[in-house]
């Protein structure tokens, strides 16, 4: 039994919605898991009302939950650690004299963008994260052509030859687990603190 319409099953009208099983592979099963959850908080409440302690344990499990509630609503908001100096000013310097803190010791960071179907975005995306304001050599840029029916993976494969900083992975239509599949696959490959 299919969650989603089999598009080759019949000829959409104006008011179905096809959808193509295939992109949905992961949710294979989804209602059975609902119903299995379901059925278990239903038969844990039963459980409680039937047993003489089941109010006792709510009201105790109710209390600690409210407990915890209140502590993290009065709990002081921590303080945003100082903010790194622009890379420019530093760069020219060499360390940054309010701080110390010299580019090299900042932390390494890996960008990781999933991108499919985003041909009027990209290259303006790709632009910016490629100047930002942090040392150059302190981060990389990864982007992951999701299996994009239009131009985003040539327009990716064309900035990746001007900008050497700029790693293109493709994946094929057979690859799975959407934008987090993506990014997944690149992760390993990264050397970022971040």
């Amino acid at each position: 039994m299919s969650d989603f319409a089999d598009p080759a099953a019949s000829e959409p009208d104006d008011d179905d919605l096809v959808i193509d099983s295939e992109l949905f592979r992961g949710y294979a099963g989804r209602r059975l898991k609902a119903a299995i959850a379901l059925i278990t908080l239903w038969l844990i409440t039963l459980l409680l009302h039937s047993v003489s302690w089941g109010r006792e344990f709510v009201g105790v499990l109710t209390g600690l939950m409210s407990l915890h509630a209140l502590r993290l609503m009065l709990a002081e908001p921590i303080p945003p650690p100082a903010p790194l100096p622009s890379s420019g000013t530093v760069e020219a310097a060499g360390t940054d004299a309010g701080n110390g803190i010299a580019p090299t010791s900042w932390p390494y960071v890996s960008l990781l963008v999933a991108a499919k179907n985003e041909e009027q975005v990209v290259g303006n995306l790709v632009e910016a994260l490629l100047h930002l304001d942090y040392p150059q050599t302190r981060y990389d840029l990864w982007f992951i052509d999701d299996c994009s029916t239009d131009n985003t993976a040539q327009i990716l494969d064309d900035l990746a030859q001007r900008y050497p900083r700029l790693n293109v992975i493709h994946r094929g239509p057979e690859a799975t687990g959407g934008k987090s599949g993506a990014l997944n696959l690149v992760w390993p490959q990264t050397k970022g603190d971040l």
